[in-house]
């Protein structure tokens, strides 16, 4: 089969450690050619001259040069993607695929130009998530105007006619959001299926029970601190159960341009001395100071991923965090609680509710954090999410679809 993975980096976390771990994981199924970036060759090839990987070929590409890298502009990926369309069609010429699937990146704005005469998979993707207007009264004009743009966008993708001519093509779309397989069923003719962007490695998940007991009283995040991301309502949040819990502190994992607008308003909370801003770790590092941790939240507003999710919960930890996003088909009442995105003022007062229910009560904690770690190991082990799309995979080349 054929991937297109323009990020695919086995050094990185998010998208490129995602479609890393696809690849490697799909590879034990099937025989796989990746087009990826050029700027991934070195990290790659350095990962397999260690440790060799069978029945995968990369083939790296750069767009014409003179274009605005993907940090500093959109141009770039759009030529990317065409050079490796007609890369992808010359591949299946010299030697012909069964399937081909669009990996990253993991968003629907951008059609790709692979004609390739087989089955198509794309996803899994997001791109429907939206930040509720009533939630951006803090954000920059800059970041107000970026969220008006992405919503229209939304609005009128379905007119888009590249995006209606890919779709077309298109034999699966996998949406990692729920809001995104909402947008993309009034879109696409093919079957749509939600099926969460992130994975985790099972040597990284605790047995049920194996932490151990903790003090129940150390909170944290770990997220890039935007305005989104909205550290801002659980800083707030925190500030309401702080007099009542006087042992409890917050740790904020993560850097990011709201840095100090957050330490800020901890100051003004009066909260200087308990939540404590720590800046990015290491990954290893950081799950091996999660375990000493006790309540994980993400108060996400449009999160397509949550990679930290899943690594809170394989270490016991319960997640607070609102009923959106990837999170959303992550968390279940067995392993968290999710609140409902309605106003800033309601959200504060439900996040500052749930913070409280599991402060007091010990008990509810081990039993959501035992019940994470179940639920990481029942469905979100990659080997287990790649043996799921191999079934997608089987059925399509069978010419039926199957639910997850």
């Amino acid at each position: 089969m054929l991937i297109i993975a323009y990020f695919c980096d086995p050094t990185r976390g998010s998208e490129p450690g995602i479609a890393w771990n696809w690849v490697i994981h799909l590879s034990r199924h099937c025989r796989i050619s990746v087009i990826t970036r050029q700027l991934n060759q070195y990290p790659i090839e350095a990962h397999l001259a260690a440790h060799p990987l069978a029945n995968v070929s990369f083939h790296y590409l750069d767009a014409p040069p003179g274009l605005a890298a993907w940090r500093t502009g959109k141009l770039y990926y759009p030529r990317w993607l065409h050079r490796a369309g007609r890369l992808g069609t010359k591949l299946h010429e010299a030697s012909p695929f069964h399937l081909a699937h669009h990996l990253t990146v993991a968003t629907i704005n951008y059609p790709s130009f692979l004609r390739v005469p087989v089955p198509l998979v794309i996803g899994p993707v997001g791109g429907g998530e939206s930040w509720p207007r009533s939630f951006r009264a803090q954000a920059d004009r800059l970041t107000i105007g970026y969220e008006w743009l992405r919503s229209i966008r939304q609005r009128t993708l379905r007119y888009d006619p590249f995006l209606r001519a890919y779709l077309g093509r298109c034999s699966l779309l996998l949406a990692a959001t729920p809001e995104t397989e909402r947008m993309l069923s009034r879109v696409a003719r093919c079957r749509v299926v939600s099926m969460p962007m992130a994975g985790i490695e099972r040597s990284l998940v605790a047995s049920p029970g194996e932490v151990g007991e903790r003090p129940r009283v150390r909170i944290y995040a770990t997220s890039r601190l935007l305005g989104w991301k909205g550290l801002h309502l659980a800083i707030e949040a925190f500030a309401r159960v702080a007099t009542d819990h006087p042992s409890a502190t917050f740790t904020i994992y993560g850097d990011g341009p709201e840095r100090g607008t957050l330490e800020r308003l901890a100051q003004r909370l009066q909260l200087a001395e308990r939540v404590h801003f720590e800046g990015w770790l290491p990954r290893d590092d950081m799950i091996f100071r999660s375990r000493a941790e006790d309540i994980f939240v993400l108060p996400s507003l449009r999160d397509s991923g949550g990679v930290a999710v899943l690594e809170a919960m394989s270490t016991g930890s319960p997640v607070v965090c609102f009923d959106a996003g990837g999170p959303a088909l992550m968390v279940s009442a067995e392993c968290g609680i999710k609140i409902p995105v309605t106003t800033p003022e309601q959200a504060v007062l439900d996040l500052a509710r749930a913070l409280d229910r599991l402060l007091v009560n010990p008990t509810l904690v081990a039993r959501l954090g035992e019940g994470a770690q179940r639920q990481v190991l029942s469905a979100f082990v990659w080997e287990q999410k790649a043996r799921r799309m191999v079934d997608h995979y089987e059925s399509l080349l069978h010419g039926r679809l199957i639910g997850l």
